[in-house]
Formats: structure tokens, C-alpha cells, sequence
């Protein structure tokens, strides 16, 4: 093996060392394919797309060094509307026709292959100097930041620009412009396969073909991807092309990629993430932290190394993450929405009003913030009206195809929020015919987890089960959450759906019991054990529905771990305290139900929300705190004392109250 050019020329920038190992590989197919491939690796250095050689990793462009001039935030999907506008324009026109590029790469690549190989041939007889101690040790590699990265080559400037406004807003942590500009990268020109890459992973956990789809385009693309982005694409096979995720394989690639290119922001960040699919979240604030080594303007890694820490319960380090992205990048929307997560789950519903309006001051034409801003006004007693126009303002943000969308979904919540169960039925039912042919199950599930409520709510467990009988039948046709974790667990419905078929009489008791430990079982085999307690909320928990099966789920809960201080479930203890109730373990209810029912999450989840409070009430009273219970039953009857056609939980609250002597 030829000595590393990297030690003999430091100033050779790492994707030409890079492609000059490629080029020397012993192994055909190790090497470049055609001289094409080596033209499409090396283009950039020639037609003024990167900086010079000497110190670049080092020193910032202009470009780089400015601010941002806008970012995106994101809720929870991916598709907020509006466009970063594109950064100033720093690429030189071609200078020479192909030809000439060819001629000049070869001989870029000839010389440094000679310097190489004379270095390496050179007799032994040949005066040398004697090494120092400098150049003795192997120089450290410089830190790359996630935009440190020269541009694809490609024809259309339009298409380059976008990928880097997408890249610059994946740095800035605005996740959404970084999905939508890559994406508009992708559109203007298929071939970009470092778009489709990236497009990949971002989407890998929305359990859609999507994020396949962009994968196999990049795995055919892949001969333009410089050696860096290969590995990365390596890493991401067990995951995409495959039925069954390897998530050890893809660590192991992972951790592989991150010796190859130390002290790389961008693989470090996709490692951490990998630890955390495993619930090492220790590693995986240890790997944000290497990224921000690399790179601590890197809004992402902050984001997310604060999320690590909240599921570790370290709260104080998860504060003092997100303070720290936002003293870095003020516009970080993602570290606003994280923070504003965080407290929505903790009631500090005046703190998340404030990062809201912070969110829409920083991106207004983004609807990330106008969600949280609901919520916190409603939470707050401003009214349901003011909640109603700024969700209104919300659904004037999202893209064309999916505002109709949003729009009964917002219909739908507001609607179950006042007790009009119909036109929440009604709602429903249009957000199901407008997902029929999508192939990913969470549209499916989230519809049919919401009708199975409505109906249970209104007293109709036969359509119930009905509604849950249809979608067990359907449900193979569709992608899940292909990820082994407490979000690809929260997504699944499957022991709800399996309980409305017991209440209904389809199935009986003891069907339904060896339906939900096989499910029980299946999760286990590939969950990790930081995760557990999401498990049990979700197949457990959440189908209790008397004393005897609530001792039973207490019995097992030391089996499945503690509750974090993060995760999907917002209402997880809510969850507890009405299994803490019907067990009898009363004081331990109200701590839980009390927990829950000051969340800031009313208005995203209606029903769960409401039936808390119901419980709440309920455990109140049974410790003889009249006043308490009171307060909680009017929050109810308030809400859905005038129900349409009915409400079961409301109609239990009136009963409860009156005997209790609350005024009305």
C-alpha cells in the first residue's frame, strides 16, 4: 500500500486524498469505475465551488460565516410551507468545456499519484533528512461541520442551491426547510444523489416509502457520491433494504464511518441517533457532543443531545443544551420546539406561549409555532375562539395537498374538544377517505384510533369494534414505524384496537389475552430495555378497564422499567394514575392524574384529555377533597356536559358531582 497522501501533503483536502486511496485500490472494484466517476468527484475543485486547497476545513467562507437569513421549525411533520431563499450565489461558472475537465482531473490525479509513488519507490540509498518529532505523529484531522462538505456536481445551479440551503437549514436546526429544500433539490434534478441520500434519512422513521424510495435512487446514483457520503449510504442499507431493520448492523456501520472521517458533525450526529434507537441514550449525548466538538453552531445536535438528556431525567443538562443552541443559533426553531415539548408536558404553558411567539417571529410563514401557541392560549383559559383562528392561521401554512388534510384535522380536535361528537365523527370519516390509498399505517391507525374513541365515548362499542375489526383485517397491507423504539411503539394500535373488539363481543376474553401477549411478546424481542415503560402504557395500561386487571398491570410493572421524563406518550401519566385508581392505590392515582391533567395538551388530544380529568375528579373525591373534585368535574361538564349525541364520561361526571353537592 502506497503511503497516505494525507501525511505527506496535509494541505490536499480530504476528498482528494480520498479519491486519490480510491483511485490506488488494489481491488477493481474497489477503484473508480470510469474516469467520469473521478470527474464527477473532483468537478468542484475545479469550477470554484470550494475554497482552495490549503486550510479549508479551517477557515469559513464568506457565505458560511453569515447568519442565516431565515429558518423553519417543525412540529411534528416535515412539511411546513414557505422557502429558505438561497443563500448568495458563490459558484464560478464552468471555465472549459467536459474535455478540458477531464484532462485537467487526470492530471490533477496523475501528479499527486506521482508524488505518491516517488515517495514510496524512493532507494534506500537516497540522502534523506532525518524525521522530527513533528512529523513523526500523524496530524490531528480538522473538524468538519455539517456544511463543510464540497457541493454535488450538477447542471442545474438551481438544484445545487437548493441542496445547500438545505443542508445550511439541517445545520441550523430547522428541520422542515431542510426536508423541503432537499426535496426541491431532488425535483430539479433527479440524478443529485447526495439530495436523495439525505432525503432518505430524514424520512427513515415516518414509515412510508418515501424514505426507500430516495435510498434505491441514491444506491443507483451512488458512483457521484464522494467516498464519505458512500459510507454513509453503507450504513443506511440494513435499514432501507431491508424487511426487518438490523439497527446493530447500522450502529456498527456507523461507528466505522465515524473512525474512517473523525471528528465529521454530520456522521457523529446520525450515530447518536443510532445509540439512541438502542436507549443508550449515555452514548448517545456523548456522540452530539463530538458532533458539537466538530461543529457548536450545530442546532441539530444540540436539539437532540437535550432530548437524550431529558430521557435520562437529567433535565438541568437538557435546559442548559437548548439555552446553549439558542445562544449559538438564535433561529434554531427545532431547539424552541424541543423546549416548548418539554414544558407542554410539564404545564409551564406560559413559557411555551413565549417560545411560540419566539417560533413565528423567526419563521412566520411556518406553522410549527402556531400549533404550540394554540395550545398554550387554550391552556391558559384565553378561549376557545383564539384557539380556534391561530389553528386557522396554522392550516393557511401547510402545503396544497395536505391542507385539506389539516384542515379536518383541526376541525376535528376542536370538535371533540366541545362535545360535538358528530361533526367529529363526521370529520373522521373525510380524513379516511383522503387517506385511502397511502400505504403507511399511521394514517390508517391514527383514524381508526380516533373513531374507535368517538364511538366508545358516545357509548357505540358495536362500531367500536366494528371500526377495530376492519382495520386488524387491513392493517398487513400497510408500512409501519419500521424503527425499535418507544415512537414506533406509541404508533402502534393494536392492543387498543384488539379491546374494542373484546368490548363489542367479536372476539372473546381469552382471545383477546393471547392476541395482546403475542403482541407483547413481539416488541420485546426487539425493544430496548430504556423503552419498556412505553410498552407496558401502551399494551397494557391503556386496556385496563377494571380492579383486577389494574392489580394484574401494577404486578408487572417493575418487569418494564421507569417512565422518562421525555417521550411520545405526552398523557403516559395520566395513564398510570387510572390504573394506580382501579387498583385502589389512591394517593399514587392523584399524583399521576394531577401530573397529566396540567399538561398544556388539551386541545391536541381532546378525549385523552378530558377522561383524565374525569379520573382526576374521581380520585379527588375519594379522598374527600370536595373542592378539588369539583373543579375537575366542571373542567368536564364544561367541556362536554351538552355532548351531541352523548358522552358516557360526561354523563358519569354530572351523576358524581350531583352527589357530591357541587354547585352547577
Amino acid at each position: 500500500d502506497p503511503d497516505a497522501l494525507s501525511n505527506v501533503a496535509p494541505a490536499v483536502p480530504p476528498e482528494i486524498v480520498e479519491t486519490v486511496t480510491r483511485a490506488l485500490a488494489k481491488k477493481a472494484d474497489a477503484r473508480f469505475a470510469t474516469m467520469d466517476d473521478v470527474v464527477a468527484t473532483l468537478e468542484p475543485f475545479l469550477s470554484g465551488r470550494v475554497e482552495g486547497y490549503a486550510g479549508r476545513s479551517n477557515r469559513p467562507s464568506a457565505a458560511r460565516s453569515q447568519p442565516p437569513a431565515t429558518s423553519r421549525g417543525v412540529r411534528t411533520d416535515m412539511s411546513a410551507s414557505g422557502s429558505l431563499p438561497p443563500a448568495p450565489e458563490t459558484l464560478a461558472p464552468r471555465v472549459a468545456p467536459r474535455r478540458r475537465a477531464v484532462l485537467t482531473v487526470a492530471a490533477l490525479a496523475a501528479g499527486a499519484l506521482a508524488a505518491v509513488f516517488i515517495l514510496r519507490t524512493r532507494a534506500p540509498s537516497e540522502p534523506t533528512t532525518a524525521p522530527s518529532a513533528s512529523t513523526t505523529t500523524p496530524p490531528s484531522p480538522s473538524p468538519s461541520a455539517a456544511t463543510d462538505f464540497p457541493l454535488p456536481s450538477s447542471q442545474n445551479a438551481d438544484a445545487v442551491a437548493a441542496y445547500r440551503s438545505g443542508i445550511q437549514a439541517f445545520r441550523d436546526g430547522a428541520s422542515a426547510a431542510w426536508a423541503q429544500q432537499l426535496a426541491r433539490a431532488a425535483d430539479l434534478d433527479p440524478s443529485l444523489a447526495a439530495a436523495h441520500l439525505r432525503l432518505a434519512w430524514i424520512l427513515e422513521g415516518a414509515g412510508s416509502s418515501a424514505a426507500r424510495d430516495h435510498f434505491a435512487k441514491a444506491m443507483l446514483l451512488r458512483s457521484a457520491l464522494s467516498p464519505r457520503d458512500q459510507a454513509l449510504l453503507e450504513a443506511g442499507a440494513p435499514f432501507f433494504q431491508s424487511a426487518k431493520p438490523d439497527l446493530a448492523e447500522i450502529e456498527r456501520r456507523l461507528l466505522d464511518a465515524t473512525t474512517r472521517f473523525p471528528r465529521d458533525a454530520e456522521l457523529a450526529y446520525f450515530l447518536g441517533a443510532s445509540h439512541a434507537d438502542h436507549g443508550d441514550f449515555g452514548s448517545a449525548v456523548k456522540a452530539m457532543s463530538a458532533a458539537l466538538d466538530a461543529d457548536p453552531k450545530f442546532a441539530m445536535a444540540w436539539a437532540f443531545r437535550a432530548i437524550y438528556e431529558a430521557y435520562l431525567d437529567d433535565l438541568a443538562g437538557a435546559e442548559k443544551s437548548l439555552a446553549s443552541c439558542l445562544a449559538a443559533v438564535p433561529g434554531a426553531t427545532l431547539c424552541l420546539h424541543f423546549r416548548a415539548s418539554l414544558d407542554e408536558r410539564s404545564g409551564a404553558c406560559a413559557r411555551v406561549e413565549a417560545d411560540a411567539r419566539r417560533m413565528i417571529a423567526i419563521d412566520p410563514q411556518s406553522g410549527a409555532g402556531y400549533g404550540f401557541l394554540a395550545e398554550a392560549l387554550y391552556a391558559q383559559g384565553a378561549g376557545l375562539e383564539a384557539a380556534r383562528e391561530t389553528l386557522r392561521q396554522q392550516t393557511d401554512r401547510a402545503p396544497a395537498s395536505a391542507r385539506r388534510e389539516s384542515e379536518l384535522g383541526v376541525a376535528r380536535r376542536l370538535a371533540e374538544l366541545t362535545g360535538d361528537f358528530a361533526a367529529a365523527e363526521e370529520s373522521a370519516l373525510a380524513i379516511e377517505k383522503l387517506v385511502e390509498g397511502r400505504d403507511d399505517d399511521a394514517a390508517h391507525s391514527s383514524v381508526a384510533w380516533t373513531l374507535v374513541a368517538i364511538y366508545d365515548e358516545t357509548g357505540r362499542s358495536k362500531r367500536a369494534g366494528e371500526v377495530a375489526r376492519d382495520y386488524l383485517a387491513r392493517r398487513a397491507a400497510w408500512i409501519g414505524n419500521p424503527r425499535g423504539e418507544d415512537y414506533a411503539v406509541a404508533a402502534d394500535v393494536v392492543p387498543s384496537m384488539l379491546a374494542a373488539e373484546a368490548r363489542a363481543g367479536i372476539i372473546d376474553v381469552a382471545t383477546f389475552e393471547a392476541k395482546r401477549a403475542e403482541w407483547l411478546a413481539r416488541w420485546e424481542t426487539q425493544l430496548a430495555s430504556a423503552y419498556l415503560h412505553t410498552l407496558w402504557i401502551q399494551g397494557v395500561a391503556s386496556v385496563v378497564d377494571s380492579p383486577k386487571a389494574a392489580s394484574a398491570a401494577i404486578d408487572l410493572l417493575p418487569t418494564f422499567g421507569a417512565p422518562h421524563s421525555f417521550g411520545p406518550l405526552r398523557l403516559d401519566a395520566a395513564d398510570r394514575g387510572r390504573v394506580f385508581f382501579l387498583a385502589g392505590r389512591v394517593d399514587d392515582a392523584i399524583a399521576d392524574l394531577a401530573r397529566g391533567a396540567r399538561t398544556c395538551v388539551a386541545l391536541s388530544t381532546p378525549i385523552a384529555h378530558t377522561r383524565a380529568t374525569a379520573w382526576l375528579a374521581d380520585a379527588r373525591a375519594a379522598k374527600h377533597d370536595k373542592p378539588g373534585a369539583c373543579t375537575a368535574y366542571k373542567i368536564v361538564l364544561d367541556r362536554w356536559g351538552s355532548a351531541k349525541p352523548r358522552s358516557v364520561t360526561a354523563e358519569r361526571a354530572r351523576a358524581k358531582s350531583a352527589a357530591l353537592g357541587c354547585a352547577k
